[in-house]
């Protein structure tokens, strides 16, 4: 039974991630990941307090599990009604778990009114523990490189803090093909995937060249076509990371034809988000509606099954708000905790 008139309604970002610097550690961190945030696909739930949990149009058990964590971490009894008018496709690579776990955290955090922040929620919902991309566009949108985990460290689980975070050029896009293909890894399975990675001090050197002297520079500078190119070079060294664990370097075999035609196309730049199978293709946003309209056609001429969408950045977080009686209020949460 809903016994409250409040409405907490939140609005997320998905991301696309863009791949890890070091898998080696040998410097004492693990991981550091790059990515930014995107405006397309999102999710939006609204929550109202209840005597029990109820959801609506969303994962039950997942929902279940962040209410069971918020409300062990924080030390209150926390039921609501969620109703969900937008979702993050599950395992495809663009973050929908971090996304569900903060959006629900942040909405019982406005009804409870805890005194908490990004950080501590996503700690709370138990996310973060490899990658800290999730919860920086949630935070605050934009492009972003974070600091990895501490391979030393005996403070217990903190995601890993923002080193570097740009705003995305708002004439650049990306095009977003999924095919139909089993969904990427998560849970024990990314957790296997991970532990079978040999680790390259080369490669991690590598990565870690293109990335300061090359992709850092050329976003800073608006340069995409040296944007893309760093881009790609960094996710085919990734995918030399995991070509054990996915039998190659992309998850699924047709992605190497599909990232082939989106740069033959017009893409600057064109690689595979996280585990996949969401790929993504770089161009200036004039361009990638034609973009998108020719892989659909490649798609269809294959017999590929699947979608192909455009997506601008999100240069903003999330949107959590608490309203008596408009679900649409627009304010946003202070980017704190990153």
């Amino acid at each position: 039974m809903v016994h409250g008139d409040e409405i907490a309604r939140v609005a997320t970002n998905s991301r696309l991630h863009f791949g890890f610097v070091d898998m080696q550690g040998s410097m004492n961190r693990l991981y550091g990941s790059l990515g930014v945030a995107l405006q397309s696909p999102r999710t939006v739930l609204t929550a109202r307090k209840s005597t029990q949990l109820t959801v609506e149009n969303g994962n039950v058990a997942k929902v279940t599990e962040f209410v069971r964590r918020f409300s062990q971490h924080f030390r209150i009894e926390a039921t609501a009604l969620f109703r969900f008018e937008q979702q993050i496709p599950e395992h495809i690579g663009l973050g929908t778990g971090t996304q569900l776990g903060m959006a629900v955290g942040s909405a019982l955090a406005k009804l409870y009114r805890v005194d908490t922040d990004n950080r501590e929620i996503a700690v709370a919902m138990n996310r973060g523990k490899r990658s800290g991309i999730g919860i920086a566009g949630f935070t605050k949108g934009g492009f972003f490189i974070d600091s990895g985990i501490k391979t030393d460290s005996s403070e217990g689980f903190q995601p890993p803090s923002v080193v570097f975070h740009h705003p995305f050029p708002e004439e650049w896009c990306f095009v977003i093909a999924v095919p139909k293909a089993d969904k990427g890894l998560s849970g024990k399975r990314e957790y296997q995937a991970i532990q079978s990675v040999k680790p390259s001090e080369k490669i991690a050197g590598e990565i870690s060249h293109l990335t300061l002297m090359k992709l850092m520079p050329s976003l800073i500078e608006k340069d995409i076509e040296a944007f893309g190119s760093a881009l790609m070079d960094i996710d085919q060294k990734n995918g030399l990371y995991f070509q054990n664990s996915q039998g190659g370097i992309f998850k699924e075999a047709i992605a190497e034809s599909i990232i082939r035609h989106m740069m033959e196309a017009g893409s600057f730049g064109a690689g595979q988000s996280s585990w996949g199978p969401a790929l993504y293709g770089l161009a200036k946003s004039d361009d990638a509606e034609n973009i998108a309209q020719g892989t659909r056609a490649f798609f269809k001429r294959q017999g590929i099954t699947g979608c192909v969408t455009v997506s601008a950045c999100s240069n903003h977080g999330a949107s959590v708000c608490l309203d008596k009686t408009n679900p649409e209020c627009p304010q946003k949460m202070s980017a704190t905790g990153m």
